[in-house]
């Protein structure tokens, strides 16, 4: 039977009568878990107390993707929680064992076999950043901390993304930090552009109409009345005799006058004095499941790319340079190439409402027909988790509308799978390629979502 632990007194907990529900004192912290539970709800208004035992419950090995549930509006957002008790709780617990049946992939092999199975197990999921106030505000994702203490997290969650695992679902904040110690403790100080002194102060100025004197504001006073020193002309209504120009600022170590103050930051932490260019920027995003961290739950392995065993993989980087050179060569060579993109518009959603097997099927269907266009010779890239880019070098004239008739075959044999697909070809050379290969590249890509 279905476990639920209840930590704490519970108090507006709606459940039936088919789950088993395990009390436990809220100060008993030596708990052991030694079975799985579906969900835990904690009961506590003690912050400190509630912290520990989330920490207790995602760091242990058979419970970390539990649901958690709390009663307390101010516990409900903390990165690691599923929210507040929802009134459709016995929906979310079916979900969660419905997700669980899915699952195939042993989570005691790596943390990213951890990740993605806590991300799947509720759809509300999302891996996010929390603050921390240490040498300044930094970020940290609590989820990982509790599996890893070491360094690169960000390098690692990149490649997560770059592998199709994980996408980007929110950026939450820009943090700058000091470009010697990585602090982000700074204070942003005005100074002076030409020595530097932080020494400053404003002198408000006036501009007098008749001669067009502008000086100090003080310069214009005259026995109580305002008095251009230049022309002597009395200034009485602001606007028709004189006005307020930009506020100027003086250098009291140098005497420098100017309109907007070099700004330098200092560091707190070090001491260090940083030009703004110098920081070291840095952006945490929340997180969610891609589309091949989805297909890797299922199946327990890597997931292939869309194509297999067609022409040349290599990667983005590498496709973009070998687009540029052969678009080179076919400008100084006058030899002709062939660009082609194929965008899978509805493949994420398949993934989640079709079964592996049977998406596979409908992929290696495709990949049957593709591979009957392509010579082993042609490479090509996923350029995204549905858009692969090819390449097809030294291409004839004639030979283009052969494969643009074939390409529009494999397009119509698509109208009995539910894959939906979009092709794009361009012949190189490409005047407008030579400017920006990689936003040429990103052009095509969006041109076909569109």
């Amino acid at each position: 039977m279905t476990k639920i632990l209840s930590i704490g007194t519970q108090k507006n907990m709606m459940l039936t009568s088919e789950y088993a529900v395990v009390e436990v004192s809220v100060n008993d912290l030596d708990f052991v878990f030694d079975c799985e539970y579906a969900a835990v709800f904690i009961f506590t208004t003690s912050e400190s107390t509630f912290l520990s035992w989330l920490s207790k419950v995602r760091s242990n090995s058979i419970n970390f993707h539990s649901l958690i549930y709390t009663e307390n509006s101010d516990f409900s957002d903390l990165a690691m929680v599923d929210g507040l008790i929802p009134n459709n709780i016995d929906d979310k617990i079916n979900y969660y064992l419905l997700r669980k049946e899915e699952l195939n992939l042993n989570t005691n092999d790596n943390l990213e076999n951890k990740l993605l199975s806590y991300l799947w197990m509720s759809k509300e999921r999302s891996l996010r950043p929390s603050r921390i106030i240490n040498k300044g505000v930094n970020y940290k994702y609590p989820f990982i901390e509790l599996w890893d203490q070491g360094e690169g997290k960000d390098l690692w969650l990149n490649r997560m993304v770059k592998a199709g695992h994980l996408a980007q679902e929110k950026l939450i904040d820009r943090i700058r930090q000091c470009g010697s110690c990585q602090s982000s403790l700074l204070n942003y100080v005005d100074c002076c552009s030409d020595c530097g002194s932080i020494d400053l102060k404003i002198e408000r100025a006036l501009h007098c109409f008749a001669c067009g004197h502008v000086g100090d504001q003080n310069e214009f006073i005259r026995s109580g009345g305002m008095v251009c020193p230049n022309c002597l002309n009395t200034l009485r209504h602001i606007g028709t005799d004189y006005d307020r120009p930009i506020e100027n600022q003086r250098c009291n170590n140098c005497n420098n006058i100017f309109i907007d103050a070099k700004v330098s930051v200092h560091c707190f932490t070090c001491g260090q004095k940083n030009d703004i260019d110098d920081l070291v920027q840095k952006e945490y995003f929340s997180f969610t499941l891609a589309h091949n961290g989805i297909i890797k739950i299922k199946t327990g392995n890597e997931p292939q790319l869309l194509v297999t065993s067609v022409g040349e993989l290599v990667t983005r980087e590498h496709f973009s340079w070998m687009t540029n050179w052969l678009n080179k060569m076919a400008v100084r060579k006058n030899e002709h190439h062939l660009f082609v993109g194929l965008k899978f518009v509805n493949l994420l959603e398949l993934t989640k409402a079709m079964s592996t097997v049977a998406l596979t099927g409908q992929l290696e269907a495709f990949n049957e027909r593709l591979r009957k266009l392509l010579r082993t010779t042609d490479i090509f890239c996923q350029y995204s988790d549905d858009t692969l880019f090819f390449l097809l070098s030294g291409v004839s004239e004639q030979s283009i509308k052969i494969i643009q008739e074939k390409i529009g075959t494999i397009s119509k044999e698509q109208q009995g799978n539910p894959l939906e697909l979009i092709a794009s070809l361009h012949l190189l050379p490409e005047s407008t390629l030579s400017n920006n290969v990689e936003f040429w590249l990103a052009e095509r890509a969006q041109k076909m979502g569109n």
